[in-house]
């Protein structure tokens, strides 16, 4: 399967530019004519997915679905998971003193902050959609053949995956949101956390055996492993939700995923954060792909990708002083970087040697760059992260398309997760890890280190030695904050890192910022809602 099917896809319909729940597309069609084939169908679907990147209709600016944010680009689901779950952590620093983000670093956003505004308008958005489509799909043209009315049936089930993870990200950020299955239903109510897990879950548990087998759909579309790994996510977190411990349906779900047998370690860590990384099917169970030539978008990987360059990292030098011309896009796939993210001590002292002499996933770039960092504003000081590349391993050159864009899939749920929630619900669930967690975790660190000079031995690992493991494994896909909040270490004081509340050496912060506040917007537009705690 081409890795680029759901970017390829035509778009056929159009969307209005606004955040009403009720919305629904509009093109001058009615929908009677818009789905009368089953490229209709196919289209929608496919606009469905790459609102999971995508902001527009017109590639990187021009035509944008929603203009919650001025830069066009910063309306990506992807750029928001690492805005608002890496960027408000000891994972990065940002170099443009934008106050936005400025707000995010230090702890300090409001029911304002336009990152977090965008971030629920783009979530509802797409729960909109997918209710639309399933409001759509429910009764189909004769003359539909039976393939693609089977098409359309798995399309449903998709649909309602994706709108149970875009509600799954809405109760992990704001955790008081209402929930909406259908269009046209009036003014939403506000629900609890508990209510708001039971819909998610339930949903999960219907759809299940609907969704293809886990590693037989075709790449980038929602299968079975995804459901199975969107449950063990909601299951680790559902005591912070709700007060209620579900670590035994964790360690079930999780099972679920390794006794599959569709799934193994990629044999490369690197590999899994480069442009070809669709190659890499062993591991990553959910990708969101992206494509420089069909799909571009300044959010997305390529924020991740261009918004660390900078320095040493595009002068075309060599650090002997020799000449390397075109340096960024030889090394890192894109022409130009945007001189920005950093990443803070609290990050690299997880590692055991920054410079990855040690752990091979400690891809920092430190040539020019000081560890501390005294004025965030400074891009040279904390040290770059290079992690993911716009570069095929296999080639090692940058893929067909714009030079300017990423074409690494963003890769949502892997493998090496699964392996990391199993240990630590067993841990939570029991006290102890079995000799098969061990034995992963073993998996994970020889692929890190080379060779068995990682090892670890089960008195070795307890949760807190998991949470850092965590940040080795996964640093800079959008887990940081969950974590940290499940550990209690992401507000006050437990855990400082470098300008946490604003200050060098970092302060204490408020609980209440455990989630974010509602948008004020939203209170205006719906009296059902009221803020969160502390806003």
């Amino acid at each position: 399967m081409n890795k680029y099917l759901i970017l390829l896809v035509t778009i056929l319909l159009g969307f209005t530019a606004c955040t009403d729940l009720d919305l629904e597309p509009l093109n001058g069609e009615t929908t009677f004519s818009a789905f009368d084939d089953f490229e209709g169908y196919q289209s929608y679907m496919a606009k469905i997915y790459g609102a999971l990147t995508l902001h527009g209709n017109q590639g990187p600016h021009g035509d944008p679905d929603l203009t919650t944010l001025g830069n066009e680009g910063f309306n990506s689901l992807v750029r928001f998971r690492f805005m608002l779950n890496c960027a408000t952590t000891d994972e990065a620093v940002q170099a443009w003193n934008n106050p936005d983000e400025n707000e995010l670093q230090e702890h300090e956003w409001s029911s304002d902050n336009p990152h977090v505004t965008a971030n629920y308008a783009v979530l509802y958005y797409v729960v909109s959609m997918c209710n639309d489509f399933l409001n759509v799909s429910e009764e189909l043209p004769a003359d539909l053949t039976a393939a693609e009315q089977d098409e359309i049936a798995d399309f449903r089930v998709e649909a309602r995956f994706i709108r149970a993870l875009a509600h799954y990200w809405a109760l992990d950020f704001y955790r008081n949101v209402p929930t909406i299955t259908t269009i046209g239903g009036g003014i939403p109510p506000q629900n609890a956390p508990q209510e708001t897990l039971a819909f998610i879950e339930s949903e999960l548990a219907e759809i299940e055996e609907q969704m293809k087998a886990p590693g037989t759909h075709e790449y980038g579309r929602a299968d079975r492993g995804a459901v199975w790994m969107l449950q063990a996510q909601l299951f680790l977190n559902a005591e912070t939700y709700t007060g209620q411990a579900r670590f035994a349906d964790c360690i079930t779900a999780c099972e679920k995923i390794i006794n599959s047998n569709a799934y193994s370690l990629s044999q490369s860590y690197d590999a899994l954060f480069m442009a070809d990384n669709h190659e890499r099917r062993d591991e990553i169970i959910f990708p969101i792909p992206q494509d420089a030539a069909n799909g571009q978008t300044w959010g997305g990987t390529t924020t991740l990708v261009a918004g660390t360059i900078g320095g040493a990292m595009q002068d075309n030098l060599r650090e002997d002083g020799t000449p390397f011309p075109d340096e960024a896009l030889n090394t890192y796939g894109v022409i130009a970087g945007w001189n920005g993210y950093r990443t803070t001590k609290g990050l690299v002292d997880r590692f055991p040697a920054a410079d990855g002499s040690l752990d091979k996933r400690a891809m920092f770039f430190t040539e020019g760059q000081t560890l501390d960092i005294q004025d965030p504003t400074q891009p040279s000081q904390g040290y770059r992260v290079p992690k993911y590349k716009n570069i095929e391993a296999a080639s090692g050159l940058p893929p067909a398309g714009s030079n300017r864009h990423s074409s690494v899939d963003f890769p949502l749920y892997r493998l090496a997760d699964t392996y990391l929630m199993l240990a630590e619900a067993e841990l939570r669930n029991s006290g102890n890890l079995s000799g098969a967690s061990l034995d992963r975790l073993n998996q994970l660190r020889e692929r890190a280190y080379g060779d068995n000079s990682g090892a670890v031995n089960a008195q070795d690992v307890n949760l807190e030695w998991l949470l850092d493991e965590r940040a080795r494994e996964l640093y800079w896909e959008g887990h940081r904050r969950t974590d940290l909040i499940r550990f209690g270490q992401y507000t006050g004081s437990a855990y400082i890192w470098p300008w946490k509340g604003g200050e060098q050496d970092g302060v204490s912060t408020g609980a209440f910022r455990d989630i974010f506040p509602i948008p004020a917007r939203e209170l205006i537009v719906n009296p059902n809602m009221n803020q969160n705690e502390g806003y």
